[in-house]
């Protein structure tokens, strides 16, 4: 079964987690939220480093000590002038390549998966753009984070979205979307049943991220695990 996920951040985070019906957790920032993660039996899927695409990544992502993860990065940044003209975006493109090489080159050695996210209001708005990128450095230790409000708002949808990413889809995170604007999963119109369609059509057996502050972990978590089979 998918567990469903909340981001934590602070030491007493996963015990609210585990009240909430949490059944795993993502890491974000402290790595060492996980001691609290365990005393709460709550299973880590994922961590989100501080990180920016292509500009602050700085190796190691997460201490040497860590074990093998999923880590999740956001889609790349251009600066400003790295879209004043078509010459100075392929660069920006090539630059990007260059930098994921790096990171797969580090996760294979280490035993970690990282995914790339792509974003509606962002350079890199759907799916198509970014897999191509990840496609372009050829390593099954980058993959795809999905987002289920940006696929809506750019157009992609779910099902358009899956099938781009299908075969390098690697974390999915659950934002709803009521009138153009992000919202907690239940307080918005995706179908979050049809995403777990989806996801099982791929065979997808990651974690999925509810996007939702500790207030709302409960409902969120309620609402998606009576869309999930």
């Amino acid at each position: 079964m998918i567990p469903l996920c909340v981001p934590v951040q602070h030491p007493t985070d996963p015990e609210r987690a585990k009240a909430a019906g949490a059944e795993g957790v993502i890491l974000v920032g402290d790595p060492a939220v996980r001691t609290a993660c365990e005393k709460c039996d709550l299973p880590v899927h994922g961590m989100r480093p501080a990180a920016c695409l292509p500009g602050s990544v700085q190796l190691p992502l997460v201490p040497p000590s860590t074990p093998p993860s999923r880590i999740i990065l956001p889609p790349p940044v251009p600066a400003a002038d790295d879209t004043r003209s078509m010459e100075s975006i392929k660069a920006f493109r090539l630059r990007v390549v260059e930098v994921l090489e790096g990171i797969a080159a580090w996760a294979e050695d280490e035993g970690h998966t990282v995914c790339v996210g792509s974003r509606s209001d962002s350079f890199f708005e759907g799916a198509l753009e970014i897999t191509e990128v990840l496609r372009a450095v050829g390593s099954d230790s980058l993959l795809y984070a999905l987002n289920t409000y940006d696929a809506e708002e750019c157009g992609d949808g779910l099902s358009g979205s899956t099938d781009i990413c299908g075969d390098i889809l690697g974390h999915v995170v659950a934002e709803d979307r009521t009138g153009g604007a992000r919202a907690v999963p239940g307080q918005g119109e995706i179908p979050f049943d049809r995403l777990f369609e989806q996801l099982d059509l791929l065979g997808y057996e990651g974690p999925v991220e509810v996007a939702a502050t500790p207030d709302d972990w409960k409902g969120a978590i309620e609402h998606l695990a009576r869309a999930r089979p």
